[in-house]
């Protein structure tokens, strides 16, 4: 199963997804509900790309009562994935002023080194 370095957070899988929404409303409901919703949102099975698992999940959680529930944890689980699995920005470089001077050329009077 795949991780993030550092973290040892598995990748959200759709096999996973559905294992835990099993745990609530039986496997047969389960995997007949995620393959409803799947339909629903024109995916094919297996769901892979985590922004389809997380519309599959947002689709759960517009149904309502437990499975509202069950989607919204399965939507935390997937975005704080997504999240910690983001790339990290580098710095924002240095205003010009504080760069330094092209090579072979002059720093103009009163800029900063």
């Amino acid at each position: 199963m795949t991780t993030i370095p550092g973290w040892n957070y598995d990748k959200p899988t759709e096999k996973a997804l559905i294992a835990e929404f099993a745990k609530t409303m039986g496997t047969d409901p389960a995997r007949n509900m995620w393959a409803m919703l799947c339909r629903q949102l024109g995916l094919a099975q297996p769901v892979s790309r985590l922004d389809d698992l997380i519309a599959v999940s947002d689709a759960m959680i517009e149904l309502g009562d437990t499975v509202r529930v069950a989607g919204r944890g399965a939507r935390i689980r997937l975005i704080t994935y997504r999240a910690l699995h983001a790339p990290v920005l580098a710095p924002p470089d240095p205003p010009r002023s504080h760069r330094a001077p092209a090579a072979g050329r002059a720093a103009a009077p009163g800029a900063h080194r």
